[in-house]
């Protein structure tokens, strides 16, 4: 019984055997080329056992076995297609989410750019299904289908498996779409049986002709989501250039700045780096926080017109000394506000605004919670943990855990909530920095 069963299973499925062959050997294929790995026939194995249309035939006959014994439980004899065809796509779909998550930990992927890969070879299995009337169609069908997505995807390969500009969660998003309405269409045929003849009829044809309209429109809508990503990618080139040009300018005018306290440039470089952490932590794109960890620098430029003797006092200052040392936020925002750029627009804001306390107590203008810039906030936790983690000429170097828990105990008060949580979260990272940059 079991036997006949695996052999009439294997002469319905056996096409989807072969596409599964194809998306291992591809998978393969380009985790070799991209990332030089060894022990293929593991990974071609692996990738096999996790495709989609592989595990289409084991999800299927799950599939089945579940819905009949829960009609018989229900006592429900009377088997009712729309309640079946929305089980099938249900479980169909559980199949695929499973299949995304074992192929993301394959390939170490980051995880929307591992589904986004996964669901387009998902999306043209399904895609066959619909326009197949045979087993052999099917794979003539999935033939030509490939050979299409691989002329398209070929100069994209590279291109996909290591940029972050595009947006892949709502490209994956799409494509889980795309795959539940060709789920539908399919399904279809379980609906209005006389859909399923091999003959061609108008609503067979019908139903084709709206797969390949709906199937057309997301790989346009994939084609320009790669050319608006590689345009970026051009622009975020040409950015870092410009950035990288102007950087040593600005921080040696931002190290001219320290100099009058005592400090070294280190300091400037240490904040930079920390503010970049948690930026990128808080969802900033890249473009934006190569802008701000350069104009982070440029924060207590106002010093410069600060008299030194008041910033190198070892002893604690008199209240008309602190008014003067205060000034500086507004100096510097006078400083940078005489040339213009996004960079040194940014650097202004931050040079003004990064001694303003969340409660409203700061300084120069008493600004509370929202009222203070984005930037400026992350510039807060950034300046004061470094500050109380390096030697200063008033105090010794706090130790780093002491430092830390100092930021937050001052979470609500001094610092905004969500910046120190995203402080937090990359802490790891902003200590690699304090010690790869000591003074």
């Amino acid at each position: 019984m079991w036997i006949e069963m695996i052999i009439r299973r294997f002469a319905y499925y056996w096409p989807l055997l072969i596409a599964a062959f194809y998306f291992a050997c591809m998978n393969t294929w380009i985790m070799h080329k991209l990332y030089n790995k060894e022990r293929l026939i593991r990974l071609f194995i692996s990738f096999f056992l996790v495709s989609s249309a592989f595990l289409y035939i084991p999800g299927e006959y799950l599939s089945e076995i579940t819905y009949n014994k829960a009609m018989t439980l229900l006592s429900y004899n009377d088997i009712n297609s729309a309640v079946y065809v929305a089980w099938k796509i249900f479980s169909d779909f559980l199949i695929v989410i499973a299949g995304t998550i074992l192929y993301s930990k394959i390939t170490k992927l980051e995880f929307h750019i591992s589904v986004t890969s996964y669901l387009q070879y998902a999306c043209i299995e399904r895609l066959c299904f619909v326009l197949a009337i045979s087993p052999i169609t099917y794979l003539v069908i999935f033939a030509i289908n490939q050979f299409i997505a691989f002329k398209i995807n070929r100069k994209d390969l590279e291109f996909m498996s290591r940029t972050r500009i595009i947006n892949w969660k709502k490209l994956s998003i799409y494509l889980y779409g795309l795959l539940f309405i060709l789920d539908a269409f399919y399904c279809a045929y379980y609906i209005f049986p006389n859909l399923g003849t091999d003959e061609i009829n108008f609503p067979t044809l019908w139903i084709d002709i709206l797969t390949l309209i709906i199937t057309g429109f997301m790989i346009g809508i994939i084609k320009l989501s790669f050319s608006e990503g590689r345009l970026g990618a051009s622009k975020l080139e040409y950015m870092r250039k410009f950035a990288d040009s102007q950087e040593h300018i600005i921080q040696t005018l931002a190290e001219l700045s320290e100099a009058k306290s005592g400090e070294t440039g280190q300091h400037v470089k240490r904040v930079s780096e920390y503010c970049k952490h948690i930026a990128l932590q808080m969802g900033v794109s890249e473009e934006t926080t190569e802008f701000f960890k350069i104009a982070s620098m440029m924060h207590d430029v106002g010093k410069l017109m600060i008299p030194k003797d008041i910033i190198e006092k070892p002893d604690g200052l008199t209240p008309d000394e602190y008014e003067i040392v205060k000034a500086h936020t507004l100096y510097g925002e006078e400083l940078l506000s005489k040339s213009d750029g996004q960079i040194i627009e940014m650097a202004k804001v931050i040079a003004c605004q990064h001694h303003e306390r969340w409660d409203g107590t700061g300084y120069p203008r008493g600004l509370k919670e929202d009222q203070i810039d984005f930037f400026a906030q992350i510039t807060s936790v950034a300046d004061v943990y470094d500050a109380l983690s390096n030697k200063r000429a008033y105090k010794p170097a706090w130790k780093p855990e002491e430092a830390l828990n100092e930021i937050l105990k001052n979470k609500g008060t001094q610092f905004s909530p969500a910046v120190v949580d995203a402080f937090s979260a990359v802490y790891d990272k902003i200590e690699e920095v304090r010690i790869r940059y000591q003074d």
